[in-house]
């Protein structure tokens, strides 16, 4: 996956790394008038403002699609190779994975069990729309061309 950051993404970034140091820092411990300690300690304002004040970069009009292609669909072609090599058995194995390990959403099953639920030809679709955008390195699993190809299913 491409992690190529634009001007814009770097510097929410950075913003959010100010978030997060601040929270480690012991700033972040909640309490009274309903704001937690930063806001009402005129953090939240000053980082608000300071990204305000910086020029903004070019907005590229990403509308959802592209970020569920760039996302999701992604995760699902990454595990599709991932059953390719062989480091995982079955693509119920993957889901379990993202459920208990990363926290995707039990209700929707996992990642490969989504993606036979929206369908694998959408998902090489979305992938082959936006290839351009997706980097250099980026190639379409061939287990998940096969598979789309013939209506196929990563859980049978």
């Amino acid at each position: 996956m491409d992690f190529a950051y634009s001007q814009r993404e770097r510097m929410l970034q950075d913003r959010v790394c100010e978030f997060i140091e601040a929270q480690v820092a012991g700033l972040w411990v909640g309490g009274g008038a309903g704001l937690p300690l930063p806001y009402r300690h005129g953090f939240g304002q000053a980082w608000v403002a300071r990204g305000k004040a910086r020029p903004a970069a070019a907005d590229r009009g990403r509308g959802g699609e592209e970020v569920t292609v760039r996302t999701l669909y992604t995760i699902v072609n990454e595990g599709a190779k991932i059953l390719e090599e062989g480091i995982a058995q079955r693509a119920s194995d993957i889901d379990i994975v993202w459920v208990y390990g990363y926290g995707w959403p039990r209700h929707t099953g996992g990642p490969m069990f989504w993606a036979d639920a929206v369908g694998l030809a959408n998902i090489v679709a979305g992938l082959r729309e936006f290839e351009h955008r997706l980097g250099d390195g980026f190639s379409i699993s061939n287990l998940l061309l096969e598979r789309a190809a013939v209506g196929g299913r990563f859980n049978s």
